[in-house]
Formats: structure tokens, sequence, C-alpha cells
């Protein structure tokens, strides 16, 4: 990897790329003025048409340099499995699946928008809103002749689910993750893996066996998730911190004779 300088001042920070040359390349073509950073986190997924979809609504939008246009999903499916959780419990089933509908900006395939002035090797600074805050202090992009706005606007996918969301101990913000499962999950269950299996290749046997490597790493993972609470770019709720210590602390009193 090489090292590339993003944003000026206070902000300035070190990211990395696989290949340099390319991305200089790219980022100096006068015909490549769109930046697109589509963000998704190692145990979500993207829908197999989305990241086609994000791309043809960035075209589509008016050019607007003045600041960010930000593409979210609309739908998406979220994944838990209640016996990773459950310190008394095996994990003996790959876990429930529903279908979601947000109103904010869910993280996996949240993206920015940019209008770019090249030629030009700048990273432009990032937006500072959250992503949980994102449809409520910005007003929607104009297309297709709605919205009021075309930068430092948002704008969401079509009717399909975009992305799929796990709610499990490696999740930062630990939403829904101990609650428990109510009975939209049992009775949707069965139709929406065949639905996750077409559209993001993930069968229940992999959830299962990903269940199990959680079950049985559980200690190490919640250490992990605490070391990054309210590091750059992550969640800083009190309230995940107390979720974790308290799954910490069940399972330190399993383990111990």
């Amino acid at each position: 990897p090489a090292n590339l300088t993003m944003g000026s001042g206070p902000a300035k920070r070190m990211i990395l790329t696989g290949d340099i040359n390319l991305l200089y390349s790219r980022m100096l073509d006068r015909h490549r003025p769109l930046l697109i950073e589509t963000r998704l986190d190692a145990d979500d997924g993207l829908h197999q048409k989305s990241l086609s979809e994000i791309q043809r609504l960035a075209r589509e939008l008016p050019v607007d340099t003045r600041g960010w246009q930000i593409i979210c999903s609309e739908i998406h499916f979220e994944w838990r499995n209640d016996e990773i959780v459950n310190v008394g419990r095996t994990v003996e089933s790959s876990g429930k699946l529903r279908l979601v509908r947000e109103h904010i900006c869910v993280t996996p395939g949240y993206t920015l928008v940019k209008h770019r002035d090249p030629p030009s090797i700048d990273f432009p600074t990032w937006p500072r809103l959250g992503h949980h805050l994102v449809t409520r202090e910005w007003d929607e992009c104009i297309y297709r002749g709605n919205g009021n706005a075309t930068s430092d606007c948002w704008i969401k996918l079509g009717s399909f689910p975009a992305a799929l969301r796990s709610r499990t101990i490696t999740s930062a913000g630990m939403s829904r993750v101990t609650e428990s499962i109510d009975s939209m999950f049992e009775n949707q269950t069965t139709l929406f893996w065949e639905l996750v299996q077409k559209s993001f290749s993930v069968n229940p046997s992999a959830a299962m066996e990903t269940s199990k490597y959680l079950k049985d790493n559980m200690k190490s993972i919640i250490l992990d998730n605490l070391k990054g609470q309210c590091t750059f770019g992550h969640s800083c709720k009190e309230s995940s911190k107390v979720k974790l210590y308290s799954l910490l602390n069940e399972t330190t009193i399993q383990v111990i004779p």
C-alpha cells in the first residue's frame, strides 16, 4: 500500500490505497470529476446490484461542487442470532432475518458523492455530520423533479433491499443485539433466506458457521469491540459499552469453574 494525504490543516491524515499510480491517474483525469465512496463494514453485505445503482444515481444527480451528496439504502435485511449472546445456549441455527425500512441512513452502503474540479489529487474533507443525522439535518437532493437541494443533500436507493446488516457482538452501536427476537423474525426468516441467498450469496449454513465462530470467540471479539468504541469513524454511546461489559461479565462467569 502507498500513503496518500487527505484533508488539510488539523484534519490532515494518511489513508492507504493499493495502487497509488492508478489512483493519481483517475483523480487527475478531467473526464472523471466524480468521487464516490461507499462504506461497508466487514460484518455487513450489499445486494449484488447496489453498487451499479449507486453509480447510476451519482451520475444522474445535478453537478454541484459546493458540498456533498449522500446516497443510502431505503430498505435492508437485518440478521441476528440470539444463540450467540445467550451464554447458556449452544448455536444450533442460522439465525433470523427480517426486512427493515429505516428513516435514517444506515451504515452498510452509505455513500458519499463529491463533484470535484480536476485535475487535483486532494481529497475533500468528509462532512462531519453523522450518518444517523443526515436525513434530519439535510434536504433531499433534487432528482427527477423531487427535493429542494443539490449539495449537502441526500437521496435513497430504490425500493429493494440494498444491504444486509448484521446485529451481532461485532456491532459498534450494539443496537438490537441483546434484545429478545420477536415473532416477526420467526415468521419471515424462511422466505427471506431464499432472497438473501439469491441477492447476497449468503446461505444459512454459512450463517450458522459464522454464529458458531462468534460464540466460540465471544470474549476476544467483545474486548476488540470495546477498544474501537469512540474512535475515529465509530459510534460513541455509553449504552453500547454497558451492553458489551454486561456480556463480557456473563462470558467470564461462564468459563470460570
